[in-house]
């Protein structure tokens, strides 16, 4: 008897429980080079509607924080409910003190942040080679 009542109470809870299908993925950089375009990656999961996405760089998330990038997409069927952000942070918008910015990722469907890191390095890369000139029929080897 004890049995039946425990089988029916867990079929009663599943049935009950309704799982949402729908979810979402943000990709971006860990760190955000200034002046620099950088991408942030939106896919929708489980979507049928059209959502139209804000994606926001953010001193903070203080009533008085002051918005530094701002990208609008729309992700639909057209697009596989997928699409990609471009923000840019300029030097003149930031002190040097500062070394994070929030990431506001916000919709009907989503809203999240994150505190994302700036970098001041632009990333170059300087390759010396003992050949002035390569063809691109020759090996590297002289």
């Amino acid at each position: 008897m004890k049995v039946c009542v425990l089988l029916m109470c867990v079929c009663c809870l599943l049935w009950r429980t309704e799982a949402d299908s729908r979810s979402y993925l943000i990709t971006a950089p860990l760190s955000l080079r200034l002046d620099a375009v950088e991408t942030v990656l939106l896919q929708l999961f489980g979507f049928t509607d059209d959502v139209t996405v804000h994606v926001f760089l953010k001193t903070s998330m203080a009533p008085d924080h002051v918005v530094l990038a701002q990208e609008v997409v729309t992700l639909n069927a057209k697009n596989n409910h997928q699409a990609a952000g471009k923000v840019k942070l300029l030097p003149s918008q930031l002190d040097k003190s500062v070394n994070h910015v929030v990431l506001h990722v916000q919709s009907t469907e989503i809203n999240h942040h994150l505190s994302v890191s700036v970098s001041r390095d632009n990333g170059f890369l300087f390759i010396q080679t003992d050949k002035p000139l390569y063809t691109p029929h020759q090996s590297g080897e002289g």
